[in-house]
């Protein structure tokens, strides 16, 4: 958000001085960096450059890349005229476990005084296909329109039809 805010020359100026306190940074400690939905420059072939100039030069760490848009990510890393062509290993990421998400699932649900058995909870991340932003999505949403119950697959089904047709 800070960056949006400047003008195309001071984004620039930002970066350069951001990654050149990162490669400091790595200098003297492992570091990681993560960027997410970086199919945002998808469309930005000189960004692309710059960006891939600027990760290759941090020799200490790891640079994680990831995005919602699978099409666009494999794009960016497979066209052999873009510039982040062959850039580090490909991994996917699986389902998110249903003992791993249940807590926090749970603990989100609490703010609005509502609860949901393991069942219920696997209905839903089946329903939002096990894609977490969209099981978040369909979350806040239910917690917008729903209070102080314990929710069921019917409920689930209620609010996923009611969000869709609302967009």
């Amino acid at each position: 958000a800070k960056v949006q805010a400047l003008g195309q020359e001071r984004r620039l100026a930002y970066l350069l001085a951001l990654f050149a306190d990162l490669g400091k940074l790595s200098q003297k400690k492992r570091l990681v960096v993560v960027l997410d939905e970086f199919q945002g420059l998808a469309q930005h072939r000189p960004m692309q450059a710059f960006f891939r100039r600027e990760l290759k030069k941090l020799t200490r760490g790891a640079v994680i890349l990831m995005g919602s848009h699978q099409r666009l990510l494999y794009q960016m890393f497979n066209d052999k005229n873009l510039p982040f062509y062959s850039f580090g290993k490909d991994l996917q990421l699986g389902p998110i476990a249903l003992d791993a998400y249940y807590p926090y699932i749970c603990r989100r649900l609490e703010v609005s005084n509502l609860s949901a058995t393991p069942v219920v909870v696997a209905h839903w991340i089946d329903v939002m296909h096990q894609i977490p932003n969209f099981i978040n999505e369909l979350g806040s949403y239910l917690m917008d329109h729903l209070k102080n119950r314990v929710l069921t697959k019917n409920d689930i089904d209620a609010i996923y039809t009611e969000a869709a047709e609302s967009k």
